[in-house]
């Protein structure tokens, strides 16, 4: 016979297996299983709130992520997930705050450094988000959407020679990455280089043919 323990890290295993499957409704169906019978389990509680935060349902990750924090305050994974819920949300002074309490735990969490960046972004503390970007570069060099969101960074500053070099190496670094083409296509548009601005389009179109938004700028550049 299994004793209760046991049994909960069955269901835990099966859970977690489905959930990285992607099986979402039956991983959530598990974990609230154990949670039922053990509100203070962390890892379904962290669990829970970062798949419903993969459902867009931000409102139930908000809560599963903030009950995972009180049962577990030093966990750095569980504070940068609900900065990232609390981006969705719009609620950014709230994410500033989880997020910063994500990094004072773990001081190199280039995940978390971007996302305090993309919140002060939408702050428009533009300083503040261009040096975590930086910072986040520093700690690890080889992730393209760091210099994407440092480019655009650069772009709101005026400063659009430095946008289109780091646009330059995001696309070095990932060269299908779409957004980065698309963010050059804008530019390049606003000075006038009509001609480089269709084909970052084109580009942009070639990675993400669905995008309607970039193809809406192509016509228009070309109307």
């Amino acid at each position: 016979m299994y004793n209760k323990s046991q049994k909960e890290k069955e269901i835990f295993i099966l859970a977690f297996e489905n959930h990285k499957k992607n099986k979402l409704n039956e991983a959530e169906r598990l974990y609230k299983k154990i949670i039922k019978s053990n509100p203070n389990h962390f890892e379904s509680n962290f669990l829970l709130g970062s798949l419903f935060a993969q459902k867009k349902k931000f409102l139930e990750a908000r809560r599963f992520l903030k009950q995972s924090i009180n049962i577990n305050p030093n966990n750095t994974n569980a504070f940068h997930n609900l900065g990232i819920v609390f981006y969705e949300l719009g609620d950014y002074k709230q994410g500033v705050i989880y997020s910063q309490k994500a990094i004072q735990i773990q001081p190199n969490n280039s995940e978390a450094i971007n996302n305090l960046g993309n919140l002060y972004k939408e702050l428009r503390e533009l300083k503040k988000s261009k040096s975590c970007f930086e910072k986040a570069i520093e700690i690890n060099s080889k992730v393209p959407k760091y210099y994407n969101n440092l480019g655009n960074i650069f772009k709101d500053l005026g400063e659009f020679d430095k946008a289109i070099i780091f646009y330059k190496k995001t696309i070095q670094i990932k060269p299908t990455h779409s957004n980065a083409y698309y963010n050059l296509g804008l530019l390049y548009k606003i000075l006038g280089n009509f001609h480089t601005a269709e084909t970052a389009y084109k580009n942009s179109l070639k990675y993400e043919p669905n995008n309607l938004i970039t193809a809406y700028e192509l016509v228009k550049l070309n109307g």
